[in-house]
């Protein structure tokens, strides 16, 4: 597994492009959005994106579940960008939704064949 570093650039651009958009519609957790946005889309789009792998279906694995936990955070944010719930709620969820998705990357990458 390796780094591209053109792609990872990419991915970490439209990553903060994201977060500022769900930051401008955020009320009163607009920081926590900014930075939880910007951490969970960056992290699913580097690994989607960013990251070349040796085995073809190890990296096709990453990739969808990397796709699925961008759909799971983007619907996060946009619900905690447009209605005013807790931060704890929102730091919690996010948590717990970044933590599974290393935990399951991890497990797919060190998968023997």
């Amino acid at each position: 597994m390796s780094l591209h570093p053109l792609n990872a650039v990419i991915a970490l651009a439209v990553s903060a492009l994201i977060a500022f958009g769900f930051c401008s519609f955020a009320g009163s957790l607009k920081y926590y959005v900014l930075v939880g946005a910007f951490l969970s889309c960056a992290t699913t789009l580097v690994a989607m994106i960013g990251v070349v792998h040796e085995h073809e279906r190890r990296g096709v694995n990453v990739r969808v579940l990397g796709g699925l936990f961008l759909v799971f955070f983007l619907l996060l944010n946009a619900i905690f960008a447009f209605v005013d719930l807790s931060p704890t709620a929102y730091i919690v969820l996010s948590g717990l939704g970044l933590l599974v998705f290393v935990f399951v990357a991890n497990l797919i990458g060190s998968v023997q064949q």
